[in-house]
């Protein structure tokens, strides 16, 4: 049994694990409850281990100073903890991947084996079954020791069934590393069972416990790179565990109002050094500070009162007063403060995304929110439907295509509609089109309703007879940058046999201050194909008159704040004149009286729309529509 040394090294490994839980107690992203205890019982079954490996090694030592009566104890204290380490290790490899299910049969049978085998060693020193020492002190098996090695078979199959069946994507990583040092664990016990004198049991043991620690506190999969808090990741797995198990606690969710001009504004060395320093501000009051979303934070309490002797509601108002110092400058942060309670004030994750919603929404000047007096919940709620609702937005689910007719002042007869997206849900009804628009255009889904919205005017401009009437649809930032969606575009309309001039795109205004040369390029190509391309809701945006001159627009639209806003009548004159001095049409919005129509034209508006002159209508009534007007 020269090999005792791996006893000695898998010792080391176990002081190792208690050094980095003692040491660095911010690498610790579980709550290892388990780990003491699992650490103290393999380092008692590891230290009997090596005990009695030097008593067989170096017997006249140890028979000269050494009673017998302690080796045997000695063996008794291997067996006591060497099956409760592993049944304790299978527990804490499910603690650590949150694998809690009461209900399931399996973990029901866990403690069978510890209550079989227990009373079976407590008769031992009657009956030898599992072992005997002799009159030197030396060790013999007992007829049933094989029953030991089946109980740790049942708990390695018992922690493999749990672990597979209740594997979660976040952990995977963590799972798979457990899963292979376990089975190592498991063919060193089998390999000390077939041949007792090579000693690697307690030691392939050990080095498991160690590895499964280390692997599990890997900072850089569970916090951000740039500030180094908890990420989104494990602020889900946290509160999760909480709500099943129904643990009380209090997050106090930090909101940043200017978090995407500011990201926009400034460099990403200064934005980037901001965030860390209130990063670094934040983690001075918890030590769980979790980055909820890109603009929220969130503190992690064990109950309401610890939040409130931290005093971290009090000194953030405080804080949120003064300027943060960034390279010298000084750079003011509005920041919204609210603490809520689980379960009191929300008791499942479904809740809580509501509250986070209802913070970005509120527009309240005041810093420190009270959760049922300023938050607008419900409209949190309105939101997360909706942008449920625009990522499968079809024919088939609610989405209808109106077109609302265009007016020609100086021919006096109606030349175009514009095609508008319209959706009803049995829950939430009719939804606003520019409800709508804006969640589609921050999740994404505004490229597929575009789509669908193009599809579906193509059939109607391919199928009916229009009188050669254009209709215009919109065409999003995000499909500007992707050439695909403009091959499509040119290559949709040459299949059906549509002429391009009948098939106009709107560009929203706010989305061409910002467009890229790509975008550019990509529309160019539109016009040069034969498509004419309107600059939708002028004035809302921060479009520059070099893109005006530079982009090959055919029609400006002016939005409804050219008719309904004092500063906007002002310059409408000004602003239809530079238009048209561009080469450009200038159409104006939302007329809705004969008095708003007669000022426009009185400025020189080339084509109107608005209610005055029609209604957005629907399929059935655009045709009827058409057929009672005259279009030669």
């Amino acid at each position: 049994m020269c090999n005792w040394i791996l006893d000695l090294v898998g010792l080391a490994l176990l002081l190792l694990v208690v050094f980095l839980y003692v040491c660095k107690p911010r690498n610790q992203i579980h709550t290892h409850r388990l780990l003491p205890l699992l650490v103290l019982s393999a380092f008692l079954s590891t230290a009997s281990d090596l005990f009695y490996a030097l008593w067989e090694n170096y017997p006249l030592w140890f028979h000269s100073h050494v009673p017998l009566w302690v080796n045997i104890a000695n063996n008794y204290v291997y067996f006591l903890f060497h099956l409760p380490c592993i049944a304790i290790y299978s527990l804490y490899l499910l603690e650590l991947n949150h694998v809690r299910d009461a209900e399931d049969p399996v973990p029901k049978l866990f403690w069978v084996p510890l209550a079989v085998l227990g009373p079976l060693l407590l008769l031992n020193p009657l009956t030898s079954w599992f072992f005997h020492t002799d009159a030197d002190g030396m060790y013999h098996r007992g007829p049933l020791r094989f029953l030991w090695y089946i109980g740790v078979a049942g708990y390695v199959i018992h922690g493999y069934y749990l672990l597979l069946k209740e594997r979660d994507e976040h952990m995977r990583k963590p799972l798979i590393a457990q899963t292979f040092f376990l089975t190592f664990a498991v063919i060193g016990t089998m390999i000390q069972f077939f041949h007792p004198s090579l000693l690697v049991e307690n030691y392939t043991i050990d080095l498991s416990i160690f590895v499964s620690f280390v692997s599990l506190s890997r900072l850089e999969d569970v916090t951000e790179w740039n500030t180094g808090l908890f990420n989104r990741d494990i602020f889900t797995l946290w509160c999760e565990r909480d709500f099943k198990h129904h643990t009380p606690f209090t997050l106090v969710l930090v909101h940043m109002k200017d978090w995407k001009p500011l990201n926009e504004s400034l460099g990403d060395h200064a934005f980037h050094c901001l965030e860390k320093e209130i990063a670094t501000y934040l983690t001075s009051f918890s030590r769980w500070v979790y980055t909820v979303r890109d603009d929220v934070y969130a503190l992690w309490f064990a109950d309401h009162a610890t939040m409130v002797q931290s005093e971290v509601v009090r000194t953030l108002n405080e804080r949120s007063k003064r300027p943060w110092s960034i390279d010298g400058e000084q750079i003011g942060l509005r920041l919204q403060i609210l603490a809520a309670d689980s379960p009191r004030d929300f008791h499942s994750l479904a809740q809580l995304q509501d509250i986070l919603i209802a913070l970005g929404l509120q527009r309240s000047p005041k810093t420190v929110m009270n959760l049922r007096d300023d938050l607008q919940l419900e409209e949190a709620r309105k939101q997360k439907l909706l942008d449920i609702l625009s990522r499968k937005c079809s024919e088939e689910n609610g989405l209808e295509v109106v077109y609302q007719p265009v007016w020609d002042v100086k021919t006096q007869r109606f030349i175009s509609a514009e095609a508008l997206v319209r959706l009803t849900d049995p829950v939430l009804g009719k939804v606003r089109p520019d409800e709508l628009i804006a969640v589609a255009e921050r999740n994404g889904s505004i490229i597929r309703i575009d789509a669908c919205v193009r599809k579906i005017v193509q059939q109607l401009l391919r199928s009916n007879d229009l009188s050669g009437l254009p209709i215009h649809v919109n065409l999003s930032m995000a499909e500007c940058m992707q050439e695909e969606v403009i091959r499509d575009i040119i290559r949709s309309t040459s299949i059906l046999g549509i002429k391009r001039d009948r098939f106009c795109l709107e560009l929203t205004e706010t989305a061409s201050a910002y467009l890229p040369a790509v975008a550019k390029n990509n529309l160019q190509k539109l016009a040069s194909a034969g498509f004419h391309l309107y600059l939708d809701d002028f004035g809302q945006g921060q479009a520059n008159l070099d893109h005006l001159i530079m982009l090959p627009f055919s029609v400006v639209k002016l939005d409804r704040s050219f008719v309904i806003n004092p500063m906007g009548e002002k310059l409408r004159a000004n602003t239809i004149s530079l238009v048209k001095r561009l080469g450009m049409k200038a159409l104006i919005e939302g007329v809705e009286t004969k008095e708003e129509a007669e000022a426009v034209i009185a400025d020189g508006v080339d084509y109107i729309q608005g209610f005055y002159y029609s209604k957005p209508l629907s399929k059935d009534q655009f045709l009827a529509f058409l057929r009672a007007h005259t279009f030669d």
